[in-house]
């Protein structure tokens, strides 16, 4: 992992919107790491500075090393509002 304040958290990075964020990220030289379920973005990108983990942000526990993260990008949500509330009322 590089310097502490160059170390980004993205939640929902493998979505559509991002996956550009984390892209973006990486070329201004932070390291990532990306919080991602996989229910619905599917965008990887092969890079030494990206950190994948698949886990759902709802249950994630942070590790110590997350505590020095320069910022976290909540992207994380499910596209349809509808759906959303169904799951919600099932649990």
């Amino acid at each position: 992992m590089v310097e502490d304040s160059k170390f980004v958290i993205v939640t929902g990075g493998k979505g559509f919107i991002g996956s550009h964020l984390v892209e973006r990220l990486l070329d201004e030289g932070y390291f990532v790491k990306v919080i991602d379920d996989e229910r619905i973005g599917k965008y990887e990108i092969n890079h030494p500075d990206v950190l994948y983990v698949k886990e759902d942000v709802a249950n994630y526990v942070a590790v110590e090393s997350d505590k020095r993260a320069h910022a976290i990008f909540h992207l994380a949500n499910s596209p349809r509002v509808r759906r959303s509330m169904t799951i919600l009322l099932i649990h």
